[in-house]
């Protein structure tokens, strides 16, 4: 992937375009591939059968991705 892509520029381009803060925001991950995402969001939520690195990375843990861990935090924290 070229240098300056991925997932974390994509969120930081998009919190600029919507005049946001990135403490506003909340990304969830599994894989050690979201760990600068989780880093970065002012919320990261990992799933509970995430690799250990994207655990030790997140805020937070939900169930696992196939028990709607995600969809379980958002109900819960946010609506």
């Amino acid at each position: 992937m070229p240098q300056g892509t991925g997932k974390t520029a994509a969120i930081e381009a998009l919190v600029r375009m919507l005049g946001i803060s990135l403490s506003d925001t909340a990304a969830f991950g599994d894989d050690s591939n979201d760990v600068d995402m989780l880093r970065l969001c002012g919320t990261g939520v990992a799933v509970a059968n995430a690799v250990e690195e994207a655990r030790a990375a997140a805020d937070c843990i939900t169930a696992s991705n196939d028990d709607d861990g995600v969809a379980l935090w958002i109900e819960r924290s946010i609506l």
